[in-house]
Formats: structure tokens, sequence, C-alpha cells
């Protein structure tokens, strides 16, 4: 009986690790949530590993037409992106709070599918419907926060790119902006089509632009980096009225996004490990 109770207590010690191993494998690093100020300070970025299907040639017509949107292997790249109100101390509940985006690219462009709900598609100026994607390019450090206008002292100087979609032109205005304010003159090189569905009262919004343009105010996707960016989503508002996302990141580089414990496949050789190592307890203490 005192056999077979240690055998269960050892047992029990290894099916306890396997459980805690599992459990600290699947942790992530970020805690992240979505506020106002400068959010660098309130939690981490989320990582986004962007898949790469080289098989991957848009259509742009707003539509997830093309395969690879929907293919298992893209999937990492999907995203439920969270906004609030840019000033939460109204208290007052953003109307619309969630973005879902998928994220591709191949060898020579990057592409994004957007889709959110809004009930009331806007009219022209000056309320207006639009989504814009700002990324940092070379800012020390880079935030949804700006002090007072757009442009980077807040941040430590350095640039930003900006994408912005607006409806109902149905174009992509292609910006950067430093700590002198906005860049004038930029070459547009982001394409976009957008569908309004009025029955699921739905944006989906797809764009496109190259991963290489050689302009000092365009990021560049061809760096083995990561590539950090916000969102903002105008809903029938100004400029002034807009909800926002935390820092998200795009990447690039060759080792995996970073978590809590172990990186994600190592979790199947630690356990491996604690197997081996009560095994071998079992078998010196026992004797079998």
């Amino acid at each position: 009986m005192i056999f077979k109770k240690k055998i269960r207590r050892n047992l029990l010690f290894f099916l306890t690790s396997l459980i805690i191993t599992i459990l600290l494998s699947n942790l992530s690093l970020v805690s992240a949530y979505y506020g106002d100020g400068d959010c660098s300070q309130y939690h981490g970025t989320t990582i986004i590993d962007i898949p790469v299907d080289n098989d991957a040639v848009i259509s742009l017509d707003g539509e997830k037409t093309e395969s690879f949107w929907t293919d298992h292997s893209n999937q990492n790249g999907i995203m439920s992106i969270l906004l609030s109100e840019e000033r939460m101390s109204t208290g007052e509940t953003p109307k619309i709070n969630t973005l879902n985006a998928t994220f591709i690219m191949n060898q020579n462009s990057i592409y994004i599918f957007c889709e959110w709900f809004d009930s009331t598609p806007g009219p022209e100026t000056p309320l207006k419907d639009e989504i814009c994607f700002c990324w940092n390019i070379n800012t020390p450090n880079f935030s949804a926060f700006y002090e007072s206008t757009m442009d980077t002292v807040g941040m430590g100087g350095g640039k930003l790119d900006s994408w912005r979609w607006k409806y109902p032109n149905d174009d992509v205005t292609d910006m950067g902006c430093d700590e002198q304010g906005w860049e004038s003159g930029e070459i547009e090189h982001v394409q976009g089509k957008y569908i309004y569905s009025e029955s699921e009262d739905k944006y989906s919004l797809e764009l496109r632009r190259d991963i290489n343009t050689n302009d000092e105010y365009d990021v560049q996707f061809n760096q083995n980096k990561l590539f950090l960016f916000n969102i903002a989503i105008f809903n029938d508002s100004t400029h002034d009225q807009h909800a926002i996302s935390w820092t998200y990141g795009l990447d690039l580089r060759s080792r995996p996004p970073s978590t809590i414990g172990f990186p994600p496949g190592l979790w199947i050789p630690v356990l491996i490990f604690f197997l081996l190592v009560n095994l071998i307890y079992l078998k010196k203490k026992y004797k079998l």
C-alpha cells in the first residue's frame, strides 16, 4: 500500500508539473488594454506574427474573394483590435470599439483587410467616417498619445507614417509627420477599396502597399524588425472625436514574439524533460 501511495504521489507531481508547464507556455507577455493618455506607460505591445503568403495577390474590391484571406495557415495574421474614445474622462462608451483586421504579406506587398460595424455610414464634411493607421518609422518612444498636435515631439522626435482612408471618397491619403508636424507633397503609395453592407451595418476595407517605397516618410517593410503601429477610427465625427487603439506590432524579426515562461513551441521539450526527470526518480526510488 505504501508503495502504491508513493507511486500515486509522484504521478500527481508529474501531472501537476505538466499542467503548470502548459499554462505557462500559453501565457502572453501582453496584458494590454485600451485607454487614454501616454499608453506606453500603461501596458505592453500586442504582437502580430504576420504570415508571409507568396501566393497572395489581391484584387481590390473590399471583399475576401481571395482564398489566402481564409487559408488556415494565415490565421495568425488575424487580430481583433480594441478601441476607446480619445478622451475617456467624458465617461462615454465609444460607438465603435472593435476593429477586426487581417494582415498578410507576399514578396512585394503588405495587405490588410479591415472590418468594423457602423450603423450610420457618415455624411460628407464636416462629419466623417475614417480609419487611420499610424506607423512608427524611427521615433524612440512611439505611442498613441500626442501632447498637443500631430507631431513627434512627445515621442523624442523622428518620423511617423500615416495611412488615412475616408468615406465616401474611398481613397487613401498617404502622409508622414515628424517633430515639425505634417509633411506635404508625399507620393500616394497606399491603395484601398471598401464596401458598406447595409444589411450588416458593416464596413469592409482592403488596403495594399508595396513593401518598399524608398520614401523617407514611408515605413519600409523590407527590414527585419518589429513595426509598431496604432489605429484611429472616426465615426460621424470631426478630427478631435475618434476612437484609438493601444500599440500593436507586426513582427518581421527572425525570432518569435516574447511570452512569459517559454517561447511558443518550447513547451514540448520542457514536458519531455519533466517526464524524463520523473521517470529517473521513480526508477531510482523504487528500483524499477
